[in-house]
């Protein structure tokens, strides 16, 4: 039937789906068209996976800085690196640390060089002492 008879027999035209076969040259084309959709795909795929990773990195170093924080409020404390200084006292035979403040922080035994050095000190002192002029006397008293 030509399409001059088809259209002359018709009641109605209608929309209908219908199968079609595809030409050589068009499966090609599809062929092509897919191949380039799954390059273009795994290229995203690709960069989808380095965003997840840089922000999986951001949020595990966020993480990481809300856990430090966290155990802060909870101690109610942080370590810090301060100089201190120390002072030996040979009576409670320990070498205490002090900030500059003042504040004893720490304190540790008395080693056998720091007790050296208060025999120096003291050999030092009575060195000193014995070199000093004699206070000069009054006699008009």
């Amino acid at each position: 039937m030509n399409k001059a008879e088809l259209i002359r027999k018709a009641v109605r035209e209608e929309s209908r789906n219908v199968r079609r076969s595809f030409t050589p040259t068009e499966m090609e084309e599809l062929k092509k068209t897919y191949i380039e959709s799954a390059i273009i795909r795994n290229a995203t795929e690709a960069e989808l996976a380095g965003i997840k990773k840089d922000f999986k990195d951001r949020l595990d170093e966020l993480n990481g800085y809300m856990d430090n924080v966290i155990m802060k409020i909870k101690l109610k404390y942080e370590m810090r690196s301060e100089n201190c200084y120390a002072i030996p006292n040979f009576e409670s035979g320990f070498m205490e640390f002090f900030t500059i403040d003042g504040q004893l922080v720490d304190k540790c035994q008395l080693t056998p060089e720091d007790r050296q050095l208060e025999l120096d000190r003291q050999a030092e002192i009575d060195s000193d002492v014995a070199h000093e002029p004699a206070p000069a006397v009054n006699e008009e008293a």
